[in-house]
């Protein structure tokens, strides 16, 4: 699923939208290439899940159009398209920053906790070492 500023996508009605924000960015005219979609030049009918994913979409208000015969007209992306779909792609950046960082926090503590966990492994070998020879000293030898 595909959710951002409180709308969520299935995976098709994300790519449609993709799509068309991509040829409204290329200069291309949208509406085109979504009736070319939904509408099978060769059979002059229309495709029902793409119509399905229109009609979705245009629910959400995401694109513009209205239904005809059983199918549907797309007269172009709306704004609110553009801005899912800006907004999705800029949160996907975000959440690539935030794991990079979060990976190298984790890196960062593990690397310390190496360190620590040598430091005090070199210090109570000391301790160990210094306390045998006390005990040594301090051990009274065995009367015979």
């Amino acid at each position: 699923m595909y959710e951002v500023n409180g709308i969520e996508l299935s995976s098709s009605e994300y790519n449609e939208l993709v799509m068309l924000s991509e040829a409204a960015e290329r200069g291309d005219n949208p509406d085109e290439i979504a009736n070319a979609r939904l509408l099978d030049k060769e059979t002059n009918a229309f495709n029902a899940s793409t119509v399905q994913t229109y009609l979705s979409l245009h629910g959400r208000g995401l694109v513009s159009g209205h239904q005809i015969c059983g199918g549907f007209h797309c007269t172009g992306i709306t704004q609110r398209g553009l801005d899912f779909v800006s907004d999705y792609d800029k949160r996907m950046i975000e959440d690539k920053a935030r794991a990079k960082s979060d990976r190298r926090h984790d890196y960062l503590v593990a690397l310390f906790g190496s360190a620590v966990g040598f430091a005090l492994g070199i210090i109570a070998e000391h301790f160990i070492g210094i306390t045998a020879a006390i005990q040594s000293i301090t051990q009274i030898p065995p009367q015979g």
